[in-house]
C-alpha cells in the first residue's frame, strides 16, 4: 500500500511537471493569437479606422483613430468643436494641441513618442512582439475576477514592461498592466477590454477601461468605447504629414 502511494505521488509529479513544461509562454501566446483571428489574418490587415466616444471626469469626447502599415497613426480628440491630433508617421511623432493654445503642430519628445509609436503597432504590442525585438516570460497562473488566466510579461526593446492577463479558457486578453519612464518618472497604466466583437474574423476589445499610476496624463481613469471598426480601408498619407505652418 505504501509502495502504491509513493508510485502515485511520483506519476503526480511527471505529470505536473509536464504539464508545467507544456505551458510555455509561446503556447500561450500562440493560443492568443489564434483566439483574436490569427497571426497571419491580422498581418494582412492594411489600415484599421476606429471611431467612438472616451469618457474622463464625466465627460464624453469623440475620437477617431486611423492606423496604417507601416507604423503610421492618426489620433483626433474632438472635444467642444476643437481637434487635437496626435500623429507618427513612421519616422517622425507630432502633436497638434489647441487645448492648450497651440495652433501649430509641434514634434514631441521621446517620451511622448514612444507613446504613438506603440499606438501605430496594428494589433498591439503582445501580436508583434517579435517583429518589434521584444521578448515574453510566462509568469504563472492566477485568478482574476474568478477567471483562470496566465500572466504573460512582455518586455519592448526600450524597457517598456507590460503584463498580460489572458482567459486560460478563451485566450483572450482581459487585463494589461504597463510600465514605462516618463519625465523621469514611473508611470503604471492598467487596461480592462471587454465587450470583444468579431470584425472580418477578428476578435477586437470594443471597451477599454484605462487607469494611470504616476502623472497626469490623458489616459487616467478614462472609459474608451468603439462604435465601429473598419478594417482595409483607403487610408491617404497625406494625413500623416505634419503641416509646414
Amino acid at each position: 500500500m505504501k509502495t502504491q502511494k509513493v508510485l502515485f505521488s511520483f506519476l503526480f509529479l511527471l505529470l505536473s511537471i509536464s504539464f508545467a513544461k507544456a505551458q510555455t509562454a509561446e503556447d500561450i501566446y500562440q493560443k492568443y493569437a489564434d483566439a483574436i483571428g490569427g497571426k497571419s489574418a491580422w498581418d494582412a490587415v492594411t489600415s484599421i479606422k476606429a471611431t467612438g466616444y472616451a469618457t474622463m471626469g464625466g465627460m464624453d469626447f469623440a475620437f477617431t483613430q486611423t492606423s496604417k502599415r507601416i507604423n503610421k497613426v492618426l489620433l483626433e480628440i474632438i472635444i467642444q468643436g476643437m481637434t487635437m491630433k496626435q500623429v507618427y508617421d513612421g519616422t517622425t511623432a507630432w502633436m497638434l494641441n489647441p487645448f492648450t493654445g497651440g495652433k501649430k503642430p509641434e514634434i514631441v519628445g521621446e517620451d511622448m513618442a514612444r507613446q504613438f509609436r506603440n499606438m501605430a503597432k496594428i494589433g498591439g504590442e503582445l501580436l508583434n512582439y517579435v517583429e518589434y525585438g521584444s521578448t515574453i516570460e510566462l509568469l504563472g497562473k492566477e485568478d482574476f475576477d474568478g477567471t483562470p488566466v496566465y500572466k504573460l510579461k512582455l518586455v519592448t526593446s526600450d524597457g517598456t514592461e507590460i503584463i498580460y492577463f489572458i482567459d486560460a479558457e478563451k485566450y483572450i486578453d482581459l487585463k494589461s498592466i504597463s510600465k514605462t519612464m516618463m519625465s523621469g518618472k514611473e508611470i503604471e497604466s492598467t487596461t480592462l477590454y471587454s465587450n470583444y466583437k468579431d470584425v472580418n474574423g477578428l476578435k477586437i476589445p470594443f471597451t477599454m477601461d484605462v487607469k494611470t499610476k504616476g502623472g497626469q496624463t490623458m489616459g487616467e481613469g478614462q472609459i474608451i468605447r468603439m462604435d465601429k471598426t473598419e478594417l482595409n480601408v483607403e487610408v491617404d498619407d497625406a494625413i500623416f504629414v505634419m503641416p509646414s505652418e
